[in-house]
């Protein structure tokens, strides 16, 4: 697992994990496992909005949201979003 850059590992290491228990092998690509990641934005501080939802549509089986998370850094506030839907 050579492949993971060293400031993920150190991260991986705070909270009690490690490449083999937190990553995986998606066709050649390593990928950090959502649950790891959780625990690197809860161990960081971060703060998330309540999800915003974009669309509810239970007779189609559909629903997307938009979440926004912020970390206070040594140098201002960073924000990151995403969307996800099923």
């Amino acid at each position: 697992m050579s492949d993971i850059p060293q400031p993920v590992i150190d991260v991986l290491k705070e909270i009690g994990e490690t490449a083999k228990t937190s990553t995986w092998d998606c066709h050649g690509t390593r990928v950090i496992l959502h649950k790891a990641l959780e625990k690197i934005a809860a161990h960081k501080g971060m703060i998330f909005d309540p999800p915003v939802h974009l669309v509810t549509d239970p007779a189609n089986k559909q629903v997307a949201i938009q979440v926004t998370g912020r970390l206070i850094a040594d140098f201002g506030i960073m924000e990151a979003w995403s969307i996800g839907e099923v």
